[in-house]
């Protein structure tokens, strides 16, 4: 990368300790899926980071409707942290990536008002594959969101959240620990909601089972 691809931002904020824990991680887990594609053919079509995705989303002001325990409707953003499209054999691989380094509540205990936990993240998803709004956007119809996540105990809590706001196998989870470019791929690192089973990144839904 040149100087002169690098995006400056004029006025930019004091980034606190924990944002940029979350942008390394972040690096980190993108550059193994640069060094993974590399050694095994896969290509990295299209990718764009959480800023731009903030931008592209309040651009196109695609929001969708949370319903709240006291029956008020809001409309909230979908912000991912990354979006991926990658490609293999001429077949296409769309996704979502979270990067939870643990800083988020799993589900707050709270029924009212605006929730920032992580069972809101999930029903935000959920609405946004419900409402199609991926498709208008994307222009593709499935899509994964791919959560890595601090250890094993948090890949085992963030998949039972998940599971309680139904959602089922288009949410997947991983530990830093345990991606690498020689894992991320090809073997069964991830847990996916609704299964029992830990798989590769490329199983095909019907091979997923209960």
């Amino acid at each position: 990368m040149a100087v002169k691809d690098i995006v400056w931002q004029r006025n930019a904020q004091p980034i606190a300790d924990s944002k940029i824990a979350h942008r390394l991680k972040s690096n980190d887990a993108l550059l193994a899926i640069e060094v993974a594609c590399q050694k095994q053919d896969i290509t990295l079509a299209d990718y764009l980071h959480e800023d731009q995705l903030r931008s592209l989303m309040m651009l196109l002001e695609n929001k969708v409707t949370m319903r709240h325990g006291d029956g008020r409707q809001e409309k909230r953003a979908v912000i991912p942290d990354n979006y991926l499209l990658l490609t293999k054999s001429s077949l296409a691989f769309p996704s979502f990536w979270e990067i939870d380094i643990g800083t988020m509540t799993g589900k707050s205990r709270s029924r009212f008002g605006t929730r920032n936990d992580f069972a809101s993240k999930i029903q935000r998803y959920l609405a946004l594959f419900k409402e199609q709004k991926h498709e208008a956007i994307f222009g593709v119809r499935s899509m994964r969101v791919f959560t890595v996540t601090k250890n094993e105990s948090y890949v085992q809590s963030r998949k039972k959240v998940t599971e309680n706001e139904g959602g089922r196998e288009q949410f997947w989870f991983t530990s830093f620990a345990d991606i690498t470019a020689a894992t991320i791929f090809t073997k069964p690192i991830w847990s996916v909601a609704g299964c029992d089973k830990k798989y590769p990144f490329f199983a095909a839904k019907k091979h997923l089972s209960n």
